[in-house]
């Protein structure tokens, strides 16, 4: 199959959109009854119910990174490798793999006898149809893996590249914009557009779906997890292994409200909600023990303030550097977020959980409005208003946003706020014209190679000398050990030039009521292995 390639503006758009993490908010249904089992043992229920915030805007992880996608498809798809908790790369439908001294060819051996949900046995053209169609949308992907993946044999796919690629099995394993494994025959059918089968090899198939109000999957009695060799399965880690569900009917109901989304746990219309907006957790928390909710933290996204640079002020070294001594990252993610147990400031742009997490860059770290009146002093700044792009779509963004106006205009800039919906500002700031500076989230970054800050046109970063041979270093080196001392190379000298303003790591807030049982989050909340008392 050739791989499809699209223009590059709808390329950019879809780069955009699988890094960006979008939060938004639609629907409702009745909650079962609690009937206590006859014998004393627990009952639990047969169908599950789950407030989510957005609709998803398709159900094709091949084409769309979006929050909503993932968390409903995550169940229906599986891919070669999935993350566990320390996001490392574990095989899930790729039984081993062999890979050169220089990462470069790569050998993947399937697991036999794995069938997806129309009950055809997954092989080799399954997997290079899907991986092949993944690359053509995938930026990320796309600037690193220059060659397709083949068929060696009905269970074995390789690929040979053109330069090393030390983090293949991890991007094989992002649950963002995700490398989902799918029928050959339903890739091909989909052409240039979304699939319209929704066939994976996860523990819930498709069902049902109602526009503007929920999505209904059921459980897959066939599905096989990974199993060591004695055939015992893996244990759930992250979302590695064993990812059995208990339960026959999982119901997404999307609920725009948080407010709406939180009554509705508490009132038993929904067993557990995810991602509520952050000015509902105190409420939340003063709720917890009168209507028994279960409140847990899990990583969500990662904040940053962009520079236009391009065609902006900032193309200056100087002017930017006074932008980023005059902003205090924890005052931003406090105004934004409120609650210092949902956010973490590091100046490091990958989780900090993450392997590949650094401190070389936190002697640049933090407000120093003394530095930054100097350094604005001594540029050529001369009272040029500079526009930050903002969007009403999202509250902890405006916040975000009007608290930077602050802290620029403290230290001498003039700054113009322009606010768009969310339609309009993606409209403008595509144009990288009219503005200066803009606010936005990011989807979980654990490895340098999907990290927005640096692979992102938005980034504008391949403007500022020097930064292409550095990560040009990171993407050739043929060990994890090169690889990580160029990413520490790269992560300083990208805080010395002050390209990107990382204020804070975020952490959504995820609800579930006290009759559920082995409530987890990891990058969504994790349905794998919960049950849900009567």
């Amino acid at each position: 199959m050739k791989r499809l390639k699209m223009s590059a503006a709808l390329f950019l758009v879809a780069a955009l959109m699988a890094c960006i993490l979008a939060a938004c908010k639609g629907g409702g249904a009745s909650s079962d009854s609690t009937t206590p089992a006859a014998n004393g043992e627990i009952e639990y229920k047969d169908e599950i119910k789950v407030a989510i915030p957005v609709e998803p805007p398709a159900l094709d992880p091949h084409t769309t990174g979006t929050t909503a996608c993932r968390d409903v498809t995550r169940y229906i798809y599986e891919m070669l490798f999935e993350l566990d908790q320390n996001y490392e790369a574990k095989p899930q439908l790729c039984q081993s793999y062999t890979v050169n001294d220089d990462y470069t060819d790569f050998t993947f051996v399937l697991r036999q006898g794995v069938t997806f949900h129309n009950g055809k046995e997954m092989k080799a053209d399954d997997v290079v149809a899907s991986l092949n169609r993944w690359l053509g949308y995938t930026a990320y992907a796309n600037r690193v893996i220059d060659s397709e993946f083949y068929r060696i044999d009905d269970y074995q796919v390789g690929i040979k590249l053109s330069q090393p690629c030390v983090t293949l099995t991890e991007l094989l394993a992002n649950p963002a914009q995700s490398a989902v494994i799918m029928p050959a025959e339903v890739v091909e059918a989909a052409g240039a557009g979304n699939v319209s089968e929704y066939i994976g090899t996860g523990s819930l198939k498709y069902e049902s779906y109602t526009p503007g109000e929920s999505i209904t999957l059921t459980k897959f009695e066939d599905y096989q997890p990974p199993v060591d060799e004695s055939g015992t399965a893996y244990p759930l880690d992250g979302q590695w292994g064993d990812r059995t569900v208990y339960f026959n009917t999982c119901t997404f109901y999307f609920v725009p409200e948080s407010s709406v989304r939180l009554v509705g746990v508490e009132t038993g219309e929904y067993d557990m909600l995810t991602n509520l907006d952050y000015g509902d957790i105190e409420s939340a928390k003063g709720d917890a023990q009168s209507y028994g909710l279960q409140l847990i933290t899990d990583m969500g996204c990662n904040g940053g303030i962009s520079f236009n640079l391009y065609s902006s002020l900032f193309a200056d070294d100087t002017i930017r550097a006074a932008a980023y001594y005059a902003v205090d990252p924890e005052l931003v993610s406090s105004a934004s977020i409120f609650d210092s147990e949902y956010y973490y400031t590091d100046a490091c742009y990958l989780a900090p959980e993450s392997k590949w997490h650094t401190d070389v860059a936190d002697s640049e770290y933090g407000q120093d409005q003394e530095k930054a009146k100097s350094l604005l002093a001594e540029s050529s700044y001369n009272g040029e208003e500079i526009v930050i792009l903002n969007t009403s779509a999202y509250p902890e963004l405006d916040r975000a946003s009007k608290i930077l106006q602050q802290q620029l205009e403290a230290v001498g800039f003039n700054v113009k706020l322009e606010t768009y919906d969310w339609s309009g500002w993606l409209n403008k700031v595509l144009t990288f014209e009219g503005y200066d500076m803009f606010v936005m989230s990011y989807a979980v970054m654990y490895n340098p190679t999907i990290c927005s800050y640096l692979y992102s046109p938005l980034s504008g970063a391949t403007n500022v000398d020097g930064f292409s041979q550095r990560f040009a270093a990171y993407d050739t080196a043929t060990s994890f050990d090169e690889a990580y001392a160029a990413w520490e190379e790269l992560q300083a000298f990208c805080a010395e030039k002050h390209i990107i303003i990382k204020y804070g790591d975020y952490y959504y807030c995820d609800i579930a009521s006290e009759k559920v049982e082995n409530f987890n989050a990891f990058m969504g909340v994790v349905l794998w292995g919960v049950k849900v008392a009567k």
